[in-house]
């Protein structure tokens, strides 16, 4: 059979400027926010009053939260930590119980679990304390000071040892938080120069550093390679996107750098001098291409970012004082062999984005020709919009929704081809 190049993608092109749906997830006047993954909730922070609200990406409702500052979540438990009146509380969803941790440094402390949740960070100005767990309670390990950690937050790479940044000799150190001990993994070699390492990101998988510098050169990520000490710079903007209105503004650094959890993509904002030029970016380290998510005359400073998961980013605007979400592309991959593509089984994906305003997209594949239908229902079961209703070829199929003549809330869609049936949940958020 007659092999030929086929691209496949979840979206239709393929270029370096392939924005991402951006959709607001709170109203004017929030912007520091934390993520509750196992329940997909965002908490947000409003910068008037100080109160916390919940923003749910599932339900599309919000309400004022129980926590009194913005809790931050373990990754594989459902517990969170939160400072009241300079001291720290564990919340146990599952126990529905509060219990008493300890003093904390000052009021609203950066806090971060170990990536298995035995071990808590909390930093306050210079100063970065390391806790052990223990029935609910902290006991007291290490400390470390003189370190620049509120643009760089720490980095885990154990649950004993982190990633920290060090302004005083422009160093990345790995610091252990049993012992206290602190080994150099690498110092900037642009000497002479103002050249703090601005953002970086350990990625536990490829065992890589992502980082940036604050000034020239300025606009490029690195990639350290903690097993051979290579170093090697993985975008550059003036050369990677000569072209692009980010280039054209007065770039400082990238920073808020991010490694999704697959490992594969990293995401990093443009930081400028003036914050009309400030664009976000996805750095896809399997195809070694980075795509210009947002463009970059959208005004605000963008801060913040955290991964919800694979492909959907958490993210601030400071200048808007709002958060969004940002759904991250799916990068095109060429396959030599069509036979590679032809489904072998009837498939209904989840929509992307989800949530979405009020734009979204559906793809299914049907593995022979089959008479399809693909409708639309509101949560009472009642037929909203109608999208396919005709005989389709084998084949994979990708439609349009647009949900403007429809209220905010979730709505289902179901696919019936054959004897196939099954459908989705969406969220329509206005």
């Amino acid at each position: 059979m007659k092999k030929y190049k086929v691209l496949l993608t979840f979206l239709i092109g393929i270029s370096n400027y392939l924005f991402g749906q951006i959709t607001p997830i709170t109203p004017v006047g929030l912007r520091d926010f934390t993520i509750n993954k196992f329940d997909k909730i965002v908490y947000a922070r409003d910068n008037y009053n100080a109160i916390v609200n919940e923003y749910n990406l599932v339900t599309g409702k919000s309400k004022s939260s129980q926590f009194p500052n913005l809790p931050v979540f373990a990754n594989k438990s459902r517990k969170a930590v939160y400072e009241k009146d300079k001291l720290l509380y564990m919340y146990d969803f599952g126990k529905d119980s509060t219990y008493f941790l300890g003093p904390a440094i000052n009021y609203d402390p950066y806090l971060s679990f170990s990536p298995n949740d035995i071990g808590l960070l909390e930093g306050q100005n210079d100063t970065l304390k390391y806790f052990l767990f223990t029935n609910n309670s902290i006991k007291p390990q290490s400390s470390v000071q003189n370190l620049r950690y509120s643009q760089n937050p720490p980095s885990w790479v154990t649950d004993t040892t982190v990633i920290i940044s060090d302004p005083h000799i422009e160093a990345l150190l790995l610091y252990n938080t049993i012992s206290g001990k602190e080994d150099t993994i690498l110092v900037t070699p642009y000497t002479g120069r103002v050249t703090e390492i601005f953002g970086f990101d350990y990625n536990k998988k490829y065992n890589l550093i992502a980082y940036s510098y604050e000034t020239q050169p300025n606009t490029r990520i690195h990639l350290f390679d903690m097993k051979t000490g290579k170093d090697s710079v993985a975008f550059h903007l003036e050369s990677d996107m000569p072209n692009s209105t980010c280039a054209d503004g007065a770039p400082l650094s990238f920073d808020y750098l991010k490694w999704a959890s697959d490992s594969n993509k990293l995401l990093f904002f443009g930081n400028f001098a003036t914050n009309s030029v400030a664009g976000i970016y996805t750095y896809y380290l399997d195809k070694d291409s980075t795509l210009l998510l947002s463009d970059c005359h959208d005004f605000g400073l963008k801060t913040d970012a955290e991964w919800m998961s694979n492909d959907t980013v958490i993210f601030s605007n400071q200048t808007a004082f709002r958060v969004y979400s940002l759904l991250v592309p799916k990068i095109t991959t060429s396959i030599d062999d069509e036979d590679s593509y032809i489904p072998k089984s009837f498939i209904i994906f989840q929509n992307y984005p989800n949530p979405f305003n009020p734009l979204t997209t559906i793809e299914y594949s049907i593995p022979k020709s089959s008479f399809v239908t693909l409708k639309v229902f509101d949560i009472l079961g009642r037929e909203v919009a109608t999208l396919v209703n005709e005989e389709k070829s084998l084949g994979n199929y990708k439609i349009n929704f647009n949900g403007s003549s429809l209220s905010s809330g979730i709505y289902f869609y179901r696919l019936n081809a054959d004897n196939f049936s099954e459908a989705k949940k969406f969220i329509l958020m206005k």
